[in-house]
């Protein structure tokens, strides 16, 4: 889940009359495009998807955030022609939006968290499952933060520059979980059904997984907390675009 804040831009890269000979080429040329936006952008985040079109070629679909519109379109088409456009003038001409009958810049700005909902919903959740020979999504971009020091020294994470959201960790009884997914579920008016991310039924799956869990060692060793505001739905108010189960 993103934080709701900076919107991202959408991109599609795509081919014209050559392609590489496999999926090995495919994302080499996937490499030397990110090698370049972030030499170029270093505190771009991406999260990109390859996806395959009815004629067999494949393109990629990304969300970036940290770069300017109008930086990321003149950048994009010239960067991606040199690296894919195999010198077609017509491949170059796609990207910009210049090519006529409703063809527009590959760069695209996202007007609303609906719409990202929407592009996600429609390119980044189809699963590959013919052409697939490896990963077909991930994520680009992250920095170092310095969160304290240690013998005298700066300690530093890496922290991806795609905005996630906080996530919030808690361990609970069977019951206790059931409440909050259903809350949460309820809160959340089922956003994200269309991405697989919530169902209205409880698997059997899920539940055995739960009650594996209820009986571990572990959890025995670590007595989950149930504090009774979980219960209400107040507790949702402020909290609910932050939370993950």
């Amino acid at each position: 889940m993103l934080q709701h804040g900076q919107l991202p831009l959408f991109v599609t890269l795509t081919y014209h009359l050559e392609i590489p000979q496999n999926f090995e080429g495919y994302k080499n040329h996937l490499d030397h495009f990110f090698i370049r936006l972030l030499q170029k952008y270093p505190k771009a985040g991406v999260i990109w998807k390859l996806e395959y079109q009815w004629r067999g070629y494949a393109h990629f679909h990304l969300f970036v955030w940290n770069v300017g519109l109008d930086d990321l379109r003149a950048f994009v088409p010239r960067v991606w022609s040199g690296i894919a456009g195999y010198g077609s003038d017509d491949h170059l001409r796609w990207h910009e939006g210049t090519l006529g009958n409703g063809n527009e810049h590959c760069v695209q700005a996202v007007r609303s968290w609906n719409g990202v909902k929407s592009y996600a919903s429609k390119y980044f959740a189809k699963v590959e499952n013919d052409k697939v020979g490896g990963r077909v999504w991930g994520i680009r971009g992250s920095h170092q933060e310095h969160v304290g020091e240690r013998n005298g020294k700066p300690v530093y994470k890496k922290v991806s520059n795609v905005p996630f959201s906080k996530i919030l960790e808690f361990t609970c009884s069977l019951d206790v979980a059931l409440r909050f997914r259903e809350a949460v579920q309820r809160r959340l008016n089922f956003d994200f059904q269309r991405l697989g991310f919530w169902c209205s039924n409880y698997e059997v799956e899920w539940l055995l997984f739960f009650d594996e869990l209820w009986h571990s060692e572990w959890v025995a060793s670590h007595p989950p907390d149930d504090p009774p505001f979980w219960e209400d739905d107040l507790f949702f108010e402020d909290f609910h675009e932050e939370i993950i189960l």
